[in-house]
Protein backbone atom coordinates (compact mmCIF):
# COMPACT_ATOMS: atom_id res chain seq x y z
CA UNK A 1 0.00 0.00 0.00
CA UNK A 2 0.99 3.32 -0.55
CA UNK A 3 1.88 5.38 2.52
CA UNK A 4 -0.51 8.61 0.76
CA UNK A 5 -3.17 6.13 0.15
CA UNK A 6 -3.83 4.82 4.52
CA UNK A 7 -4.23 8.13 5.95
CA UNK A 8 -6.96 8.37 3.54
CA UNK A 9 -8.38 4.96 3.80
CA UNK A 10 -8.61 5.33 7.42
CA UNK A 11 -10.17 8.88 7.60
CA UNK A 12 -12.90 7.78 4.57
CA UNK A 13 -13.95 4.34 6.65
CA UNK A 14 -13.70 6.08 10.27
CA UNK A 15 -16.18 8.17 8.71
CA UNK A 16 -18.20 6.00 7.09
CA UNK A 17 -18.10 3.85 9.93
CA UNK A 18 -19.72 6.66 12.37
CA UNK A 19 -22.09 8.01 9.89
CA UNK A 20 -25.73 6.55 9.97
CA UNK A 21 -25.36 4.16 6.79
CA UNK A 22 -27.89 2.54 5.33
CA UNK A 23 -27.46 -1.52 5.56
CA UNK A 24 -26.46 -1.97 1.82
CA UNK A 25 -23.92 0.61 2.52
CA UNK A 26 -22.35 -0.65 5.62
CA UNK A 27 -22.55 -4.20 4.62
CA UNK A 28 -19.98 -3.07 1.62
CA UNK A 29 -17.62 -1.16 4.24
CA UNK A 30 -17.82 -4.89 6.07
CA UNK A 31 -17.14 -6.61 2.68
CA UNK A 32 -14.17 -3.99 1.65
CA UNK A 33 -12.93 -3.85 4.96
CA UNK A 34 -12.47 -7.71 4.81
CA UNK A 35 -10.92 -7.76 1.83
CA UNK A 36 -8.19 -5.30 2.80
CA UNK A 37 -7.31 -7.08 5.79
CA UNK A 38 -6.72 -10.43 3.71
CA UNK A 39 -3.75 -7.89 2.51
CA UNK A 40 -2.42 -6.02 5.53
CA UNK A 41 -4.26 -7.71 8.60
CA UNK A 42 -6.21 -4.70 10.55
CA UNK A 43 -2.71 -3.03 11.35
CA UNK A 44 -3.83 -0.28 8.46
CA UNK A 45 -6.91 0.40 10.34
CA UNK A 46 -4.74 1.63 13.35
CA UNK A 47 -4.89 5.40 14.11
CA UNK A 48 -2.86 5.58 17.23
CA UNK A 49 -6.12 5.92 19.44
CA UNK A 50 -7.54 2.68 18.30
CA UNK A 51 -11.01 4.77 17.20
CA UNK A 52 -11.42 3.35 13.71
CA UNK A 53 -10.38 0.16 14.99
CA UNK A 54 -12.91 -0.06 17.38
CA UNK A 55 -15.36 1.10 15.59
CA UNK A 56 -14.84 -1.31 12.94
CA UNK A 57 -14.99 -4.21 15.14
CA UNK A 58 -18.08 -3.23 16.95
CA UNK A 59 -19.78 -2.48 13.18
CA UNK A 60 -18.78 -6.14 12.38
CA UNK A 61 -19.75 -7.47 16.02
CA UNK A 62 -23.52 -6.22 15.63
CA UNK A 63 -23.60 -7.77 11.84
CA UNK A 64 -22.48 -10.85 13.29
CA UNK A 65 -25.17 -10.41 15.62
CA UNK A 66 -27.87 -9.60 13.38
CA UNK A 67 -27.21 -12.56 10.98
CA UNK A 68 -27.14 -14.78 13.72
CA UNK A 69 -29.63 -14.31 16.37
CA UNK A 70 -32.67 -16.42 15.91
CA UNK A 71 -31.85 -17.69 12.11
CA UNK A 72 -32.67 -20.96 10.33
CA UNK A 73 -30.07 -22.65 8.68
CA UNK A 74 -31.27 -21.65 5.46
CA UNK A 75 -31.27 -17.92 6.31
CA UNK A 76 -27.49 -18.43 7.15
CA UNK A 77 -26.74 -19.44 4.22
CA UNK A 78 -28.53 -16.58 2.06
CA UNK A 79 -26.19 -13.99 3.87
CA UNK A 80 -22.95 -16.31 4.18
CA UNK A 81 -20.35 -14.18 2.29
CA UNK A 82 -21.18 -11.29 4.76
CA UNK A 83 -20.69 -13.74 7.60
CA UNK A 84 -17.41 -14.74 6.18
CA UNK A 85 -16.51 -11.35 5.59
CA UNK A 86 -17.26 -10.25 9.14
CA UNK A 87 -15.77 -13.62 10.68
CA UNK A 88 -12.37 -12.51 8.93
CA UNK A 89 -12.67 -9.14 10.36
CA UNK A 90 -13.12 -10.71 13.57
CA UNK A 91 -10.63 -13.11 13.29
CA UNK A 92 -7.91 -10.81 12.63
CA UNK A 93 -9.15 -8.34 15.53
CA UNK A 94 -8.38 -11.90 17.57
CA UNK A 95 -4.82 -11.96 16.54
CA UNK A 96 -4.18 -8.63 16.74
CA UNK A 97 -5.08 -8.46 20.80
CA UNK A 98 -3.45 -11.63 21.44
CA UNK A 99 -0.21 -11.36 19.82
CA UNK A 100 2.61 -9.82 21.88
CA UNK A 101 3.69 -7.77 19.00
CA UNK A 102 0.54 -5.33 18.99
CA UNK A 103 0.94 -4.92 23.25
CA UNK A 104 2.73 -1.69 22.39
CA UNK A 105 0.18 -0.77 20.24
CA UNK A 106 -2.83 -1.23 22.28
CA UNK A 107 -1.33 0.41 25.45
CA UNK A 108 -2.10 4.01 23.65
CA UNK A 109 -5.39 3.10 23.34
CA UNK A 110 -7.74 4.39 25.73
CA UNK A 111 -9.51 1.92 28.27
CA UNK A 112 -12.86 2.62 27.54
CA UNK A 113 -11.96 1.81 23.61
CA UNK A 114 -10.30 -1.56 24.77
CA UNK A 115 -13.08 -2.34 26.93
CA UNK A 116 -15.85 -1.72 24.35
CA UNK A 117 -14.19 -3.94 21.68
CA UNK A 118 -13.79 -6.77 24.05
CA UNK A 119 -17.37 -6.36 25.02
CA UNK A 120 -18.37 -6.05 21.18
CA UNK A 121 -16.04 -9.14 20.72
CA UNK A 122 -17.96 -10.95 23.16
CA UNK A 123 -21.41 -10.14 22.52
CA UNK A 124 -20.71 -11.63 19.06
CA UNK A 125 -19.21 -15.21 20.47
CA UNK A 126 -21.97 -15.43 22.44
CA UNK A 127 -24.91 -15.04 19.63
CA UNK A 128 -22.39 -18.02 17.73
CA UNK A 129 -22.65 -20.35 20.68
CA UNK A 130 -26.20 -19.84 21.32
CA UNK A 131 -26.79 -20.75 17.78
CA UNK A 132 -25.13 -24.34 18.31
CA UNK A 133 -27.70 -24.96 21.40
CA UNK A 134 -30.67 -24.24 18.84
CA UNK A 135 -32.44 -27.32 17.99
CA UNK A 136 -32.89 -26.53 14.54
CA UNK A 137 -29.60 -26.44 14.29
CA UNK A 138 -28.42 -29.35 15.38
CA UNK A 139 -31.69 -31.19 13.94
CA UNK A 140 -30.30 -29.84 10.64
CA UNK A 141 -27.03 -31.73 10.81
CA UNK A 142 -28.61 -34.86 12.84
CA UNK A 143 -30.57 -35.36 9.57
CA UNK A 144 -28.24 -34.65 6.70
CA UNK A 145 -27.34 -37.80 5.09
CA UNK A 146 -23.45 -38.83 5.58
CA UNK A 147 -22.98 -38.09 1.90
CA UNK A 148 -24.30 -34.99 2.01
CA UNK A 149 -22.51 -31.66 2.38
CA UNK A 150 -23.63 -29.26 5.10
CA UNK A 151 -23.67 -25.78 4.54
CA UNK A 152 -20.45 -24.14 4.30
CA UNK A 153 -21.92 -21.33 6.64
CA UNK A 154 -21.55 -23.96 9.32
CA UNK A 155 -17.95 -24.66 9.16
CA UNK A 156 -17.00 -21.60 9.30
CA UNK A 157 -19.17 -20.54 12.61
CA UNK A 158 -17.48 -23.72 14.00
CA UNK A 159 -14.12 -22.35 12.97
CA UNK A 160 -14.49 -19.41 13.89
CA UNK A 161 -15.66 -20.41 17.45
CA UNK A 162 -12.89 -22.62 17.67
CA UNK A 163 -10.32 -20.00 17.10
CA UNK A 164 -11.89 -17.23 19.88
CA UNK A 165 -11.49 -20.54 22.24
CA UNK A 166 -7.36 -20.89 21.17
CA UNK A 167 -7.38 -17.61 22.25
CA UNK A 168 -9.65 -16.36 25.30
CA UNK A 169 -11.99 -18.15 27.22
CA UNK A 170 -12.20 -17.04 30.05
CA UNK A 171 -14.67 -14.06 29.94
CA UNK A 172 -17.36 -16.89 28.74
CA UNK A 173 -16.52 -20.32 31.30
CA UNK A 174 -20.55 -20.54 31.48
CA UNK A 175 -21.91 -20.06 28.17
CA UNK A 176 -19.04 -22.47 26.20
CA UNK A 177 -19.39 -25.09 29.02
CA UNK A 178 -23.52 -24.63 28.12
CA UNK A 179 -22.23 -25.37 24.46
CA UNK A 180 -19.51 -27.81 24.91
CA UNK A 181 -22.24 -30.81 24.43
CA UNK A 182 -23.89 -29.76 21.48
CA UNK A 183 -20.48 -29.13 19.85
CA UNK A 184 -19.46 -33.02 20.42
CA UNK A 185 -23.23 -33.93 19.03
CA UNK A 186 -22.18 -31.90 16.03
CA UNK A 187 -18.74 -33.49 15.95
CA UNK A 188 -19.58 -36.52 16.24
CA UNK A 189 -21.91 -36.40 13.31
CA UNK A 190 -19.04 -34.88 10.82
CA UNK A 191 -15.18 -35.60 11.36
CA UNK A 192 -14.90 -32.06 9.94
CA UNK A 193 -16.03 -30.75 12.31
CA UNK A 194 -13.79 -32.21 14.87
CA UNK A 195 -10.80 -31.09 12.81
CA UNK A 196 -12.10 -27.83 13.17
CA UNK A 197 -12.42 -27.82 16.74
CA UNK A 198 -9.62 -30.24 17.92
CA UNK A 199 -7.18 -26.84 18.28
CA UNK A 200 -9.87 -25.35 20.65
CA UNK A 201 -10.28 -29.10 22.43
CA UNK A 202 -7.07 -29.21 22.95
CA UNK A 203 -6.74 -26.07 24.90
CA UNK A 204 -9.91 -26.28 27.05
CA UNK A 205 -9.39 -29.97 28.06
CA UNK A 206 -6.17 -28.63 30.13
CA UNK A 207 -9.07 -27.21 32.76
CA UNK A 208 -10.68 -29.88 34.99
CA UNK A 209 -14.05 -28.67 34.69
CA UNK A 210 -13.37 -28.92 30.76
CA UNK A 211 -12.00 -32.37 30.78
CA UNK A 212 -14.74 -33.81 33.00
CA UNK A 213 -17.50 -32.54 30.62
CA UNK A 214 -15.77 -33.24 27.45
CA UNK A 215 -15.81 -37.01 28.72
CA UNK A 216 -19.14 -36.86 30.50
CA UNK A 217 -20.59 -36.12 26.92
CA UNK A 218 -18.62 -38.85 25.17
CA UNK A 219 -16.18 -36.17 23.47
CA UNK A 220 -13.17 -38.67 23.97
CA UNK A 221 -15.29 -41.54 21.89
CA UNK A 222 -15.15 -39.02 19.10
CA UNK A 223 -11.79 -37.96 19.11
CA UNK A 224 -11.07 -41.75 18.98
CA UNK A 225 -13.13 -42.36 16.35
CA UNK A 226 -11.07 -39.65 14.26
CA UNK A 227 -7.57 -40.96 15.64
CA UNK A 228 -8.56 -44.34 14.28
CA UNK A 229 -9.18 -42.89 10.67
CA UNK A 230 -6.15 -40.82 10.38
CA UNK A 231 -3.45 -42.13 12.66
CA UNK A 232 -1.27 -43.33 9.80
CA UNK A 233 -1.94 -40.20 7.87
CA UNK A 234 1.24 -37.68 7.48
CA UNK A 235 -1.16 -34.97 5.71
CA UNK A 236 -3.19 -35.05 9.40
CA UNK A 237 -0.49 -34.92 11.88
CA UNK A 238 -1.02 -31.50 13.34
CA UNK A 239 -4.85 -32.61 13.90
CA UNK A 240 -3.74 -35.92 15.52
CA UNK A 241 -1.26 -34.61 17.33
CA UNK A 242 -3.81 -32.38 18.97
CA UNK A 243 -6.27 -35.04 19.26
CA UNK A 244 -3.20 -36.84 21.53
CA UNK A 245 -3.05 -34.09 23.33
CA UNK A 246 -6.64 -34.34 23.97
CA UNK A 247 -6.46 -37.53 25.42
CA UNK A 248 -3.03 -36.37 27.45
CA UNK A 249 -5.48 -33.69 29.30
CA UNK A 250 -7.92 -36.13 29.81
CA UNK A 251 -5.56 -38.65 31.02
CA UNK A 252 -3.58 -35.90 33.16
CA UNK A 253 -6.63 -34.23 34.76
CA UNK A 254 -8.73 -37.52 35.73
CA UNK A 255 -7.09 -40.44 37.22
CA UNK A 256 -9.99 -42.53 37.00
CA UNK A 257 -10.89 -41.88 33.33
CA UNK A 258 -10.05 -44.82 32.06
CA UNK A 259 -12.32 -46.54 34.84
CA UNK A 260 -15.25 -44.99 33.24
CA UNK A 261 -15.25 -45.57 29.74
CA UNK A 262 -12.29 -48.39 29.10
CA UNK A 263 -13.70 -49.25 25.75
CA UNK A 264 -13.05 -45.91 24.62
CA UNK A 265 -9.02 -46.09 25.71
CA UNK A 266 -8.47 -49.74 24.45
CA UNK A 267 -9.73 -48.80 20.89
CA UNK A 268 -7.63 -46.34 21.13
CA UNK A 269 -4.34 -48.65 22.16
CA UNK A 270 -5.42 -50.95 19.10
CA UNK A 271 -4.78 -47.45 17.43
CA UNK A 272 -1.96 -46.48 18.48
CA UNK A 273 -0.39 -49.51 18.14
CA UNK A 274 -1.92 -51.14 14.90
CA UNK A 275 -1.23 -47.56 12.66
CA UNK A 276 1.93 -46.44 11.98
CA UNK A 277 3.80 -44.41 14.79
CA UNK A 278 4.07 -40.51 13.96
CA UNK A 279 7.05 -38.87 12.33
CA UNK A 280 7.32 -36.10 14.32
CA UNK A 281 9.05 -36.70 17.22
CA UNK A 282 6.74 -34.79 19.29
CA UNK A 283 4.03 -35.89 18.18
CA UNK A 284 4.95 -39.84 18.40
CA UNK A 285 6.37 -38.87 22.16
CA UNK A 286 2.70 -37.36 22.69
CA UNK A 287 1.26 -40.96 21.32
CA UNK A 288 4.00 -42.55 23.86
CA UNK A 289 2.97 -41.26 26.99
CA UNK A 290 -0.60 -41.70 26.29
CA UNK A 291 -0.74 -45.28 25.70
CA UNK A 292 1.70 -45.48 28.89
CA UNK A 293 -0.55 -43.34 31.35
CA UNK A 294 -3.43 -45.88 29.64
CA UNK A 295 -2.07 -48.87 30.73
CA UNK A 296 -1.17 -47.51 34.08
CA UNK A 297 -4.71 -46.22 34.62
CA UNK A 298 -5.99 -49.73 33.50
CA UNK A 299 -7.64 -52.14 36.21
CA UNK A 300 -5.36 -55.44 36.85
CA UNK A 301 -8.81 -57.02 35.51
CA UNK A 302 -8.39 -55.61 32.04
CA UNK A 303 -4.63 -56.18 31.85
CA UNK A 304 -5.39 -60.06 32.20
CA UNK A 305 -8.23 -60.23 29.80
CA UNK A 306 -7.55 -61.73 27.09
CA UNK A 307 -9.98 -59.24 24.73
CA UNK A 308 -7.11 -56.38 26.07
CA UNK A 309 -3.70 -57.74 25.25
CA UNK A 310 -2.93 -54.85 23.02
CA UNK A 311 -1.31 -53.09 26.09
CA UNK A 312 1.78 -54.95 25.39
CA UNK A 313 1.63 -55.02 22.28
CA UNK A 314 1.31 -50.95 22.25
CA UNK A 315 4.32 -50.98 24.32
CA UNK A 316 6.43 -53.35 22.51
CA UNK A 317 5.90 -51.33 19.62
CA UNK A 318 7.05 -47.95 21.24
CA UNK A 319 9.77 -49.94 24.23
CA UNK A 320 12.69 -48.35 21.92
CA UNK A 321 11.25 -45.25 21.63
CA UNK A 322 9.73 -44.83 25.00
CA UNK A 323 13.19 -45.74 26.38
CA UNK A 324 14.76 -43.15 24.54
CA UNK A 325 12.47 -40.76 25.39
CA UNK A 326 12.52 -41.73 29.41
CA UNK A 327 16.17 -40.53 29.47
CA UNK A 328 15.80 -37.74 27.57
CA UNK A 329 19.21 -36.01 27.34
CA UNK A 330 20.16 -32.59 26.68
CA UNK A 331 19.64 -33.36 22.96
CA UNK A 332 16.68 -31.69 23.63
CA UNK A 333 18.29 -28.45 24.52
CA UNK A 334 17.84 -25.36 21.84
CA UNK A 335 15.30 -27.19 20.30
CA UNK A 336 12.12 -25.64 19.50
CA UNK A 337 10.30 -28.67 20.65
CA UNK A 338 12.38 -29.28 23.90
CA UNK A 339 10.65 -28.49 26.57
CA UNK A 340 7.74 -29.87 25.26
CA UNK A 341 9.25 -33.13 24.82
CA UNK A 342 10.96 -32.65 28.59
CA UNK A 343 7.68 -32.31 30.04
CA UNK A 344 6.18 -35.19 27.94
CA UNK A 345 9.47 -37.45 29.57
CA UNK A 346 8.88 -36.32 33.25
CA UNK A 347 5.35 -37.84 32.58
CA UNK A 348 6.69 -41.18 30.80
CA UNK A 349 9.46 -41.34 33.95
CA UNK A 350 6.51 -40.98 36.65
CA UNK A 351 4.01 -43.58 34.45
CA UNK A 352 6.53 -45.53 33.91
CA UNK A 353 7.39 -46.28 37.82
CA UNK A 354 3.79 -45.94 38.80
CA UNK A 355 3.12 -48.81 36.33
CA UNK A 356 6.13 -50.83 38.41
CA UNK A 357 4.21 -50.40 41.24
CA UNK A 358 0.27 -50.74 40.99
CA UNK A 359 0.68 -55.10 41.11
CA UNK A 360 1.48 -58.23 39.49
CA UNK A 361 -0.37 -57.90 35.92
CA UNK A 362 0.85 -54.64 35.24
CA UNK A 363 4.46 -55.92 35.60
CA UNK A 364 3.84 -58.89 33.10
CA UNK A 365 3.19 -56.02 31.09
CA UNK A 366 5.66 -54.52 31.68
CA UNK A 367 8.46 -57.41 31.49
CA UNK A 368 6.80 -59.19 28.11
CA UNK A 369 6.79 -55.52 26.41
CA UNK A 370 10.66 -55.46 26.90
CA UNK A 371 10.22 -52.30 28.00
CA UNK A 372 12.23 -52.95 30.70
CA UNK A 373 14.37 -54.29 29.19
CA UNK A 374 15.16 -51.87 26.75
CA UNK A 375 15.35 -49.18 29.34
CA UNK A 376 17.97 -51.20 30.87
CA UNK A 377 19.54 -51.60 27.69
CA UNK A 378 19.54 -47.84 27.28
CA UNK A 379 21.74 -46.76 30.69
CA UNK A 380 24.95 -45.89 30.56
CA UNK A 381 27.33 -47.25 33.24
CA UNK A 382 26.96 -44.07 35.43
CA UNK A 383 23.88 -42.05 36.58
CA UNK A 384 26.10 -38.78 36.49
CA UNK A 385 26.62 -39.64 32.41
CA UNK A 386 23.12 -39.34 31.90
CA UNK A 387 23.45 -35.06 32.04
CA UNK A 388 19.74 -35.17 32.89
CA UNK A 389 17.28 -31.97 33.65
CA UNK A 390 17.25 -31.65 37.17
CA UNK A 391 13.38 -32.30 37.56
CA UNK A 392 13.67 -34.88 35.13
CA UNK A 393 17.36 -36.56 37.17
CA UNK A 394 14.77 -36.76 40.76
CA UNK A 395 12.18 -38.58 39.05
CA UNK A 396 14.79 -41.21 37.01
CA UNK A 397 16.44 -41.75 40.30
CA UNK A 398 13.37 -43.09 42.07
CA UNK A 399 12.31 -44.92 38.55
CA UNK A 400 15.69 -46.95 38.97
CA UNK A 401 15.30 -47.21 43.00
CA UNK A 402 11.85 -49.02 41.75
CA UNK A 403 13.68 -50.81 38.86
CA UNK A 404 16.19 -52.78 41.71
CA UNK A 405 13.16 -54.41 42.96
CA UNK A 406 13.46 -56.50 39.71
CA UNK A 407 16.12 -59.18 39.42
CA UNK A 408 17.21 -58.02 36.10
CA UNK A 409 17.31 -54.52 37.12
CA UNK A 410 19.27 -55.44 40.45
CA UNK A 411 22.05 -56.86 38.11
CA UNK A 412 22.28 -53.76 36.06
CA UNK A 413 22.19 -51.44 38.61
CA UNK A 414 24.51 -52.82 40.97
CA UNK A 415 27.05 -49.74 40.30
CA UNK A 416 24.57 -47.11 40.47
CA UNK A 417 24.03 -45.17 43.56
CA UNK A 418 20.93 -44.19 44.62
Amino acid sequence: MQPDLLPLLQKSLSELFRSKLTAEFRRKCLTLTADLSFLWDLEWLEDGEGHVLASCIAHTCVEIRMIIDDSSVAELEKQEKLLFSCFVILEKALQFFSEGSSASVCSSFAPFVICRTNTSITDAIKSILRMFRDVRILSCVEHAQEDEGLPTVLHACIRMVSVWLVCDPEDLDGDVLETLPSLITLCSSRQSFAKLLLPALCQLTREANYAACFTAHGGHSVIDHYLADHMGDCRETLSVCSGLNVFLNILTAQETAVSTKPEVFTSLVNTLCNARPPADDTCKATAAVVGLLIVRQTSEVDLCSTETNCYADFLRVYASFLASLLLCKSRTDGQEDGEELLCLARLAVQGLRECMEKGEAHRHVLIESKLVHELLRALPPRLDDLQLDSNLHREIVKLLASLRQWPEGNTVLQGYNL
